[in-house]
């Protein structure tokens, strides 16, 4: 929203983009998607674990062919066979990003921009970070300042000590209930801080 409200004129004096997507719609989907896929497919135990506990994503691991070829026509939905039952999955909730791609939403940014991204990041990989802080410095932003903050995931919310309890808060957001990283409060404040020296 704030890319959207900086390219029709809002002229913020800083701005923080935390874990923010630079890929397309499309390409967040099949990331989460195949990391999904990954775990589904590393032992029996897990594929019935995913389908009694992350239901839409164990649907969605079995559509996502569907998927990715009806948002490359421009439906709005799909159609499909989960557990050889049918079903149709709605994607009219991704019309603004597929309308807005994310990557173009930062070219408009002139003022000094704080690209804040968790190192451990299972939704939005940190790749998109370096790839935000390339795009701002192609539309000529050079007040850019990028920090990644380790052990911390999209939400800087601390990791679950186990790969495999990691993944399951992931894909069921249980992950949202763990405390945020300590250093994710002290990277703002401390860039707020050094802003507002550097405007006064």
């Amino acid at each position: 929203m704030l890319c959207r409200l900086v390219a029709r004129g809002l002229h913020p004096e800083v701005a923080v983009l935390q874990g923010a997507l630079h890929r397309s719609i499309e390409g967040l989907l099949r990331c989460n998607l195949e990391q999904a896929a990954w775990y589904v497919r590393s032992s029996p135990a897990a594929g019935v674990w995913v389908r009694a506990n992350a239901p839409q994503v164990h649907a969605e691991v079995q559509l996502w062919p569907s998927i990715e070829a009806a948002l490359a026509r421009g439906r709005s939905d799909v159609h499909g066979v989960v557990d050889s039952e049918p079903v149709v999955r709605d994607l009219s909730g991704l019309a603004y990003d597929l309308a807005w791609p994310p990557a173009d939403q930062f070219a408009h940014f002139r003022c000094p921009v704080l690209v804040l991204h968790g190192a451990e990041d299972m939704n939005v990989p940190v790749d998109d970070a370096f790839s935000t802080v390339r795009t701002l410095w192609a539309n000529g932003n050079r007040s850019v300042d990028l920090r990644i903050v380790s052990g911390a995931d999209h939400s800087f919310q601390q990791l679950a000590p186990d790969p495999v309890e990691r993944i399951r808060e992931r894909l069921t957001l249980a992950s949202f209930a763990r405390p945020f990283h300590p250093a994710y409060p002290r990277v703002v404040v401390d860039h707020h801080a050094g802003w507002a020296r550097s405007v006064t």
